[in-house]
């Protein structure tokens, strides 16, 4: 970790040049960069790679896969009820700081014979897989659980969270969310590895296209096409909506 005057920029740049010189690594071996997509890194007018491509023509300057991987998966999620994500805060805050609350719980998990596991809170994206996971791993002794807390300890919270456990829908969102973050996290975890493996990249990238498309288009097209095409959502290409392909749970729940 290297400390930086500000984070302008100007000041990341001429701290990245002082950590080739301090390292006594020769910038004829700086061949390529990566980071996350914010403007000071990646903006087109001033930014480190703007500033550094003006004395580094040759860098190849990539833009950091699980940053652009992490906002895919956040502006999806917009698209998802706002009421799922609520939850898997309210529930992880409900039990976050109460040492009486998880002991309570406690005696729900014994009673349905289920993992005793601690409910994990969503405070960073790539730990809402395991989040979403936990809470369906729980579902039933957490929604009587919380039956239990709006007739003993009501509140506003509880009553939210109980309303929506008891959304037959929660489940399926829950279940597809599952299922999704699998995919985003499992190619994010390749690149998280100490050794290089940016030859792996475009690979990678189009077998989660590809793995993603399958489940909304036709396998006869997505054979067929190139993967740029996999971004046009063309009515003709697509399977009919009781044909979509996604998790064996969530299939399950459909046919319910």
């Amino acid at each position: 970790m290297v400390e930086t005057a500000s984070a302008t920029a100007d000041d990341l740049t001429t701290c990245l040049k002082k950590t080739f010189e301090n390292g006594n690594v020769s910038l004829d071996n700086f061949v390529g960069f990566s980071s996350d997509t914010t403007n000071v890194m990646f903006g087109s007018n001033l930014s480190v790679v703007s500033n550094s491509r003006k004395e580094y023509p040759h860098v190849a300057f990539i833009k950091c896969s699980c940053h652009l991987i992490h906002l895919v998966a956040s502006k999806a999620c917009l698209k998802l009820p706002r009421s799922v994500e609520d939850k898997l805060r309210n529930i992880g805050s409900h039990f976050s700081r109460s040492y009486y609350r998880h002991k309570h719980f406690k005696e729900f998990q014994e009673f349905f014979h289920v993992e005793i596991h601690k409910i994990i809170s969503p405070s960073r994206w790539l730990r809402l897989q395991e989040c979403v996971n936990r809470i369906l791993e729980q579902y039933l002794p957490l929604q009587m659980n919380f039956i239990q807390n709006v007739f003993q300890d009501p509140s506003k919270t509880t009553d939210v969270i109980l309303i929506t456990m008891n959304n037959k829908f929660t489940l399926a969102y829950l279940e597809f969310m599952s299922y999704v973050l699998y995919l985003l996290h499992d190619f994010n975890t390749i690149f998280q590895q100490e050794q290089p493996l940016l030859h792996t990249l475009q690979r990678e990238t189009i077998k989660l296209l590809k793995t993603l498309a399958s489940n909304y288009m036709k396998l006869s097209v997505l054979k067929a096409a190139k993967t740029r095409s996999l971004l046009i959502a063309k009515s003709k290409i697509l399977m009919l909506c009781n044909s979509f392909n996604f998790s064996i749970q969530i299939d399950t729940w459909v046919k319910k």
